[in-house]
């Protein structure tokens, strides 16, 4: 079994973004690839996603759009409130991956 995660953002394509496009910096898919990933590996919270985020931008670059650079907590944090129902989701993905 390969350790390589197929990380793709178009996963997320069904996930309407509620905000006015003229006025995204950051995209959502991308933005949720961000906090997907981050939360794979360990981060525990908006703070540790941005790190995350900084620390791996060129990875992050081949699978996403992060031309605008990696979201601030304050805008991963306004993601994750709007997307709470689907935290279980994230949560059960991120506990079967790292049991492989």
């Amino acid at each position: 079994m390969s350790s390589q995660i197929d990380m793709r953002h178009d996963c997320f394509d069904p996930v309407e973004d509620p905000y006015a496009q003229s006025r995204v910096v950051h995209l959502l898919n991308s933005t949720l690839l961000l906090i997907v990933a981050a939360a794979i590996a360990d981060a525990d919270g908006p703070e540790k996603i941005e790190c995350f985020g900084h620390e791996k931008l060129d990875w992050l670059m081949n699978l996403a759009d992060f031309s605008a650079g990696i979201p601030s907590h304050d805008t991963i944090t306004r993601v994750l409130s709007l997307i709470k129902p689907s935290v279980s989701l994230v949560c059960r993905l991120c506990s079967r991956t790292k049991a492989r």
